[in-house]
Order: structure tokens, then C-alpha cells, then sequence
């Protein structure tokens, strides 16, 4: 048995011995002749006479495979568990039958504005975050489908009342022998907002075109090349583009002609 561990090793098996435990297990690194470092996983067992201690049976079997599978495993764990505790972006573990919550970091604390407390062993449903709860099955319908992770812009209440847009990357992962669901959310109500504000600026702009065309000269007096000038010319500026032209091409796609409309500046 290595020095460090000989004092537990002993206080261990003195009290098996002092209070006449039949059988134990117990798991012990020890020093091989070579010098190498293996774990041993020992099965202890007393021998008593007439309520005496008279001996013991030890079986040993080596373990040192299991042991390094396990140090590997919790160091994966703690890995882990530091990338997801120290993460900027929202993140959280939850039950993938019910949707119940495991954990939850910091940021998805301050994204959501409830507390950890409030989040922990509820489900995304009885707290009310799904906007609309079939976004939720269907979420999880895709989930047992494909098995795999996607993402998807789902508006979510957070506590304040506030609907809020997030992008939300999900993924499936096992925990023990329960499926589980890894939810990485980022906060884009922003950058949705600004999209927004651009689609209704081009949606005016198109509208603006529709009534220029509505109200050309050009159009419906049959002069063509006018009208075709005009209406290039319009949608280069609704497309903010410099040039615009139209192209002839046969059904093989080849191209028979071009003609150039409209360029900015001339």
C-alpha cells in the first residue's frame, strides 16, 4: 500500500476487525515490485470461531482500468461544469420528457430574471417562458427525431412580462441513464428589433415604387422603352443598386441580349 495511504487503510480495516464487519470492499492503490502504481478493489472477509476473530480472506482484483476511466470521467465532468458555470451565454440542463430544469448558469439567471432557486425543479411551462407552448413539444418532437442540435429564434416572456426574442442553439445530452436537453440561449431582441425596422423600411420603399409606377405617364402609353426605363430605374433605387438591365436569354439559358436601362449618374 502507498505511504499516504496506509493510515486509512488501517483505521479502515481496524474497525471491520473491532466491530466484526463479515465482509467489506475496499479500494487501495499499491506499489508493484516493478515500481508501478495500480488500484486494487479488495473484498475482505473475516473468519470467526465461536465470535472470535480468527483470520481473514482478502480477494483482490486489479482496477486500475476502471479507476482511470473514472478520473478521466470526472475531470470530463469538471470540464465541463466550468464551461458551463463560466459561460457569457445564457445556458441550462433540463428533463427532455418534461422539460423540468436541472441547472441553470449565471447568465441565463441574468437573461431570464428569475432567480436559480426559482428555476431549479420547475418546468419551462409552469414558469410561462414559452410564448407559445407548442413552440415547447415541437422543440422536443424534433429533438427525439432527429437527435441532433439546432437553432431555432423563439420569442420568450422572461419574468419581468417583457417578450423577448432569443437564439437558441439545443442538444441533447445524457445524464446518468435520463435524456436531457442542453439549451444555449443568446439574448437578440436588438438585433431582431433593428431587422425589423429595416424590413418596414424596404416594405415602405416598395410601396412608394408601387405608387411612382401607378402614376407614370410612361406606363400604358405604350411608349416601352420609356416605361421599361422608368421601371428599371425605380427598382434600382428600391434595390439600392447602380445599374440595372434586363437580360434575354433562350429556354437553354443562353444569353440572347442585354440591354442596360438605368445606371446611377447618367
Amino acid at each position: 500500500v502507498l505511504p499516504q495511504c496506509r493510515p486509512q487503510a488501517e483505521r479502515f480495516y481496524g474497525r471491520q476487525f473491532i466491530r466484526k464487519t463479515p465482509r467489506t470492499v475496499y479500494e487501495v492503490p499499491v506499489a508493484t515490485k516493478d515500481g508501478r502504481e495500480v488500484w486494487l478493489g479488495q473484498h475482505t472477509q473475516l473468519l470467526l470461531e465461536g465470535g472470535v476473530v480468527s483470520g481473514f480472506q482478502v480477494v483482490a482484483r486489479d482496477i486500475t482500468e476502471r479507476k482511470g476511466v473514472e478520473q478521466a470521467l470526472r475531470e470530463s465532468e469538471e470540464r465541463f461544469s466550468k464551461a458551463f458555470h463560466s459561460s457569457p451565454a445564457g445556458m441550462s440542463i433540463s428533463r427532455l420528457e418534461d422539460g423540468r430544469v436541472l441547472d441553470v448558469n449565471e447568465a441565463f439567471v441574468r437573461v431570464s430574471g428569475f432567480s436559480r432557486e426559482e428555476l431549479i425543479g420547475m418546468s419551462s411551462l409552469d414558469i410561462g417562458i414559452w410564448v407559445h407552448p407548442e413552440d415547447r413539444r415541437q422543440l422536443a418532437e424534433t429533438l427525439r427525431r432527429d437527435g441532433e442540435a439546432w437553432t431555432v429564434t423563439i420569442p420568450r416572456t422572461w419574468k419581468s412580462g417583457e417578450v423577448r426574442h432569443g437564439l437558441f442553439n439545443v442538444e441533447p445530452v445524457c445524464i446518468g441513464r435520463e435524456t436531457c436537453v442542453l439549451t444555449l440561449v443568446l439574448d437578440i431582441t436588438r438585433r431582431t428589433e433593428a431587422a425589423l425596422r429595416r424590413s418596414q423600411a424596404v416594405l415602405q420603399a416598395h410601396q412608394h415604387a408601387l405608387m411612382r409606377l401607378t402614376k407614370s405617364q410612361h406606363i400604358g402609353s405604350g411608349d416601352w422603352q420609356s416605361a421599361l426605363e422608368e421601371l428599371m430605374q425605380t427598382s434600382a433605387l428600391v434595390l439600392a443598386v447602380d445599374r440595372a438591365s434586363v437580360w434575354l436569354l433562350d429556354r437553354t439559358g443562353t444569353i440572347l441580349d442585354c440591354v442596360e436601362l438605368y445606371e446611377q449618374g447618367q
